[in-house]
């Protein structure tokens, strides 16, 4: 089984290069290596030609965006499964394409779980589902973690690129058009995939909210959509007081002990 690795950067040598050393550390070696630069000026490309001999595919030029990169190295990928790791962001380990594919894989998206730095300490990111089943209402709340998510090749020639015209929500498209609408198989895999680094443009793009909830209202008719958010506000209600009945009791308990 091959897989096609893609990596984009713009301007971020030393998030480049920790990605390269994670992915040519890699023990399963059936792999390609697929780097989009886009146009940059920062001593990216020096390390890139460096390099050139473990990167099956390299371009350098200008482009439309997150998603335009992502699309370039979607149509020069040749391996049965896609992962996207941006440059930054990089593999925990060595083994980790030998773990997550140590068995026969059939489904269409695998994926596992992904770490970052927050508030000081490394820590798992719980911002995405878990499971294998994923419900149009796991969209409201969570992602699959693009970095730690691999697609069959064939989804995109079923379902499409990515679309374009959306600034950091296009993931949530794919979603929708495959998880959600295709209903293809999702299966999730208890492993630390990868580690993200935060501050990009997903950490910092205003209209992240705003994009996000035209994306649910183009794949959610208008009175569903309402309901949906209805009953998950609803959810967040049962959930907030619950836990702050727990809370009550500890603390009540707590003042009951010290006396």
């Amino acid at each position: 089984m091959r897989f096609s690795i893609i990596t984009i950067n713009l301007n971020n040598l030393r998030g480049l290069r920790k990605t390269m050393e994670s992915v040519l550390s890699q023990t399963n070696n059936q792999y390609e290596w697929i780097v989009i630069d886009g146009g940059s000026t920062d001593g990216s490309v020096e390390l890139i030609k460096e390099h050139q001999d473990n990167i099956t595919y390299w371009v350098s030029e200008p482009d439309n965006g997150i998603y335009h990169a992502m699309n370039k190295g979607i149509r020069e990928a040749k391996g049965d499964y896609l992962l996207f790791l941006n440059s930054g962001d990089y593999l925990v380990n060595s083994t980790v394409l030998r773990d997550v594919f140590d068995a026969n894989r059939s489904e269409d998206i695998v994926y596992g779980l992904v770490e970052s730095e927050i508030e000081g300490r490394i820590q798992i990111l719980t911002c995405f589902s878990a499971k294998d089943d994923i419900t149009l209402g796991d969209f409201y709340y969570h992602y699959l973690p693009h970095q730690a998510t691999f697609f069959k090749s064939s989804l995109f020639k079923t379902y499409g690129l990515y679309d374009e015209s959306l600034h950091i929500v296009g993931d949530i498209d794919f979603y929708f058009r495959t998880s959600i609408y295709g209903n293809v198989t999702v299966k999730f895999l208890p492993i630390i995939v990868s580690y993200f680094e935060g501050g990009g443009l997903s950490s910092t793009f205003a209209g992240h909210s705003e994009e996000r909830r035209k994306i649910l209202n183009k794949y959610v008719p208008p009175r569903i959509y309402r309901n949906m958010m209805d009953a998950l506000s609803k959810k967040d209600i049962c959930y907030n007081k619950f836990f702050t009945l727990l809370y009550s009791i500890l603390y009540k308990t707590a003042i009951y002990f010290r006396k």
